[in-house]
């Protein structure tokens, strides 16, 4: 295995322990307790009263870094509907005082358990924690980013917006609004807090930024459930270490991912987003996105649900390059999914038909990973191909597309040398 993808695979495939689950290095999950008690559980080691020393940071606050064109930023929220997307901040702690966030829930109410939005994130060492946010309508709903007593000195915080589920029978709560109301389903952040002695800092950042427009398989649905089920629960979906961030890592880059599930170029996803054509320009209702200056890579893993046409294709990518400008790397993904490989023809067409340009790019691999099996695809409703990759699977393209990039572009800092990618 290269050395880059060797350090890539350490650092997702490591055991992690979340607040009522634990993951084994193979991925697997044990959930402790039925999904009656889940939320208390890991509620107990989250949820935070607020103490009498603590400061509110607003979200426009210079030291937050946010996922590139993920969110809204206003001086009094920060909002996303991306699955995937993140944030980052530094903050030297004085005196062991806790660090958390306020969350703006009051849009929730009606969410089942398995529609409710799961977030994530991680300290300075590395230990991922994780919560399900409740239903309670809570308008500065407190998480507690440092359970026990936080050390003195400096910390990075970065938080993840893991995903919501969706259980195959009921609809999930609205994910796009209608302006001016925001989505049901989001993630608001009202504030950073912490202590009065404590400080703001910068966090670390990358140096280069990447896109990844996407439906499902961008986004992590199923890569948690047991293999051979239909499980799409919230619990089950994990937006934070699919492909994307795989290829991201290995690019260097702030990265930030745009995929719903079941979305195509013609067909809406679920949760009243619209298709990809009337929406890819948008965070949300009455919210543009473009034009996305200081891209460095654009990804475009579409055209398996709905209908896909040629023109759809080279329409996207022609939209993509006319508001990103010419130093952008564009790249057309077919995905090594059984219903991908069988639109292969029309998305090469529709890529043919593009405008030509030195930096838009095709990668097919005009098969699939392997035989479906545990380690690398999730049985799902479309059939014995499998319609999901499980975190083995995710990481194998990964490698596969980042392989694929190195030899079209080169990556700087990077050197190929006898198959082997040499950091330099």
């Amino acid at each position: 295995m290269i050395r880059l993808l060797a350090v890539l695979l350490l650092f997702l495939f490591a055991p992690q322990s979340l607040a009522g689950i634990s993951y084994s290095s193979s991925g697997a999950k044990t959930v402790f307790g039925s999904a009656a008690n889940l939320d208390s559980l890991a509620g107990s080691s989250a949820k935070m009263t607020i103490a009498m020393w603590a400061v509110d940071i607003a979200p426009d606050n210079s030291n937050i870094y946010y996922s590139p064109y993920n969110w809204v930023v206003t001086s009094t929220n920060a909002v996303t509907t991306d699955a995937g997307a993140y944030f980052k901040f530094g903050v030297t702690v004085v005196s062991n005082q806790t660090v958390g966030l306020k969350l703006d829930i009051s849009r929730m109410t009606s969410h089942l358990t398995e529609h409710r939005s799961y977030i994530a994130w991680t300290d300075t060492d590395g230990q991922v924690n994780e919560l399900q946010l409740p239903n309670s309508g809570e308008t500065n709903y407190a998480v507690n980013l440092t359970p026990g007593t936080p050390a003195n000195g400096y910390h990075q915080f970065e938080v993840f917006y893991r995903g919501m589920g969706w259980n195959g029978v009921t609809t999930p709560p609205d994910q796009w609004g209608s302006s001016p109301t925001k989505p049901a389903t989001a993630i608001d952040l009202v504030a950073v807090t912490i202590g009065a002695s404590s400080s703001m800092a910068a966090p670390t950042i990358r140096p280069y930024v990447a896109l990844f427009y996407g439906d499902s398989l961008s986004i992590g649905s199923n890569m948690d459930a047991s293999f051979g089920s239909v499980d799409t629960a919230a619990i089950s979906n994990n937006a934070r270490r699919t492909w994307c961030s795989g290829v991201a890592r290995g690019l260097n880059c702030e990265y930030g991912t745009i995929a719903f599930g079941g979305q195509g170029y013609q067909q809406g996803a679920q949760a009243n987003v619209p298709n990809l054509l009337d929406s890819w320009d948008k965070y949300y209702s009455g919210q543009t996105r473009t034009p996305l200056t200081g891209v460095n890579y654009i990804f475009v893993q579409q055209g398996v649900n709905g209908s896909t046409s040629s023109a759809n294709v080279a329409t996207f990518l022609d939209a993509l390059r006319a508001t990103a400008g010419n130093l952008t790397k564009i790249v057309q993904i077919i995905h090594p999914l059984p219903d991908s490989v069988s639109k292969r023809s029309t998305i090469i067409a529709g890529f043919n038909a593009t405008t030509p340009h030195p930096n838009t790019k095709l990668i097919d691999t005009g098969v699939v990973l392997v035989t479906p099996t545990v380690v690398t695809y999730r049985s799902n409703d479309s059939g014995p191909g499998g319609a999901h990759l499980t975190l083995e699977g995710n990481m194998q393209w990964a490698a596969i597309v980042l392989k694929a990039l190195y030899d079209i572009f080169g990556v700087p800092g990077r050197t190929i040398i006898g198959g082997r990618v040499v950091v330099n």
